[in-house]
């Protein structure tokens, strides 16, 4: 567990929910590097905690594994999803939203962060679809309830297939 928590660069800082998500985090990780089914990686809960933390980690990971490139005209981008429903909302990013249905490897960050609309949760629902069966990682500050409250067919999707969920309750780092 030391050792995971080295590589993703994170404090446990004797946390049992911190250590749940390098635990499932380093589960997944174990599964993409023995080629097993894809599945989802699903970090939820509260802000600071280092949900994000770790995701980065593991995407810069994945970004050096050769079957990380799409063959398709995008390469795949962590989506820090807030900013990239608002460029949609704008008319743009289309081309990368449709390439990242394909993508060998998909990072949604921050998920169900903005204001949720018909629109962002649809667009949502679509991309999450599209990525069934496929490595994907994603990031909320919510619960699987709030989620549910707000699309059940989102938090439907993030816990089919095998996925690896973890919903850490905890203090913000910078709380400590």
């Amino acid at each position: 567990m030391r050792a995971w928590a080295e590589w993703f660069q994170i404090n446990l800082c004797n946390d049992a929910a911190i250590q749940s998500m390098v635990e499932t985090s380093a589960s997944w990780v174990r599964a993409v590097q023995q080629n097993e089914s894809p599945r989802w990686l699903v970090l939820l809960g509260g802000s600071g905690i280092g949900k994000t933390m770790i995701a980065n980690r593991i995407w810069q990971y994945l970004k050096t594994r050769r079957d990380f490139r799409s063959k398709g005209d995008y390469d795949p981008v962590k989506l820090y999803w807030p900013k990239f429903i608002d460029k949609l909302r704008d008319g743009g990013h289309y081309g990368l939203l449709s390439a990242s249905y394909d993508w060998p490897f998909a990072y949604l960050d921050d998920v169900c962060a903005e204001s949720m609309t018909e629109f962002s949760t649809e667009k949502l629902h679509n991309l999450m679809g599209s990525r069934c069966g496929k490595w994907t990682i994603v990031t909320s500050n919510k619960s699987l309830e709030q989620i549910a409250q707000l699309d059940s067919r989102i938090s439907s999707r993030m816990i089919r297939d095998g996925a690896n969920i973890v919903e850490a309750h905890t203090l913000d780092y910078n709380l400590r």
